[in-house]
């Protein structure tokens, strides 16, 4: 069996305080616990595609700079 790999999203973190938004609001707005979203924002699961698309809108950002790891970001 493979081993998942989880990625701490340090992207969404910051962006999202810089929206003004905390764990608890984007959990709501999420309609989930705060635990579950504390659990996804710091990589122990992963977002489901529509709750990606969903904090893309929110925070005004294409889903490729949130999500995808890469060196300029």
């Amino acid at each position: 069996p493979t081993e998942r790999k989880f990625i701490k999203q340090w992207k969404l973190m910051r962006l999202r305080k810089e929206a003004g938004y905390t764990q608890e609001e984007m959990a709501e707005i999420l309609g989930m616990s705060l635990t579950s979203y504390n659990n996804k924002e710091n990589g122990k699961r992963d977002f489901w595609d529509h709750e990606i698309f969903k904090i893309s809108y929110l925070l005004d950002k294409p889903v490729n700079q949130i999500f995808l790891q890469n060196d300029s970001n």
